[in-house]
């Protein structure tokens, strides 16, 4: 019997470690994947210092690096602290290190994990964001505006990794991709940045996990972006799916 992906080619863009776990998943259902990650995490240095952790009466990891970064430089969380993060990717993340977080059950982005419930009735609280270098400031602001005290740590960057133009063309050159997976708008932007010859590769279905990344790969010329129920894993198996049948 056939696995549901068997004969797609696809290249991976996201960072490290998470390229290889998407990678595993999906050769699991039968793809052929190439690995390029367009971003490399690196902590920030030295590493942020917060007392008294468990003043925190809620803490929102906003992604994967955040999770993996926090839990090597920070200790100290009171056991009831809360837990919120906008992806089912990095729910998944936090509950391998033991906690079950609140995540939207759909559209997984800043303004749905708003509407959660706990994170609208927050007058008083005590809130961490853990977070990347850059990004939106949409969470800080509107949890302000609600009435809470709110902490942002930037805990890593996002960086451009140092290919040369030619490790770049043999890789895609030796891939013979039909599908790549971006997912986050700075991925777009070091592709647009990096890639010598975008006029093949934008031609190519391109996979990404939110209208607003959609956006910005059209605006970069992207012919067919497919947007997946969100960044996890499971999420872009099924939205690849597309591309089969």
């Amino acid at each position: 019997m056939s696995l549901p992906l068997e004969g797609l080619r696809v290249l991976i863009t996201r960072p490290q470690p998470q390229a290889n776990r998407l990678a595993d998943f999906l050769q699991g259902k039968g793809a052929k994947t190439t690995l390029l990650p367009m971003v490399e995490i690196r902590p920030v240095l030295p590493a942020p210092k917060l007392e008294e952790l468990s003043q925190f009466h809620k803490v929102i990891a906003i992604s994967v690096p955040a999770v993996e970064v926090g839990f090597q430089k920070l200790t100290g969380f009171h056991p009831d602290t809360k837990w919120f993060t906008p992806g089912k990717g990095t729910a998944k993340a936090l509950r391998e290190k033991g906690i079950h977080p609140q995540c939207p059950e759909s559209e997984f982005t800043s303004e749905s994990m708003l509407e959660l419930p706990a994170l609208k009735q927050v007058e008083g609280d005590n809130i961490l964001i853990l977070k990347g270098e850059g990004g939106r400031d949409l969470l800080t602001e509107e949890l302000t505006r609600r009435g809470a005290r709110v902490v942002a740590v930037v805990l890593y960057r996002r960086q451009c990794p140092d290919y040369s133009p030619t490790e770049i063309e043999t890789t895609l050159a030796s891939a013979d991709i039909n599908a790549i997976v971006a997912t986050s708008g700075q991925i777009i932007s070091n592709i647009q940045a990096c890639v010598p010859n975008l006029q093949d590769l934008i031609l190519v279905p391109l996979i990404v996990p939110s209208p607003r990344v959609a956006r910005q790969a059209r605006k970069f010329g992207f012919k067919k972006v497919v947007i997946s129920p969100g960044a996890g894993d499971q999420d872009i198996a099924e939205a690849l799916l597309q591309l089969v049948y």
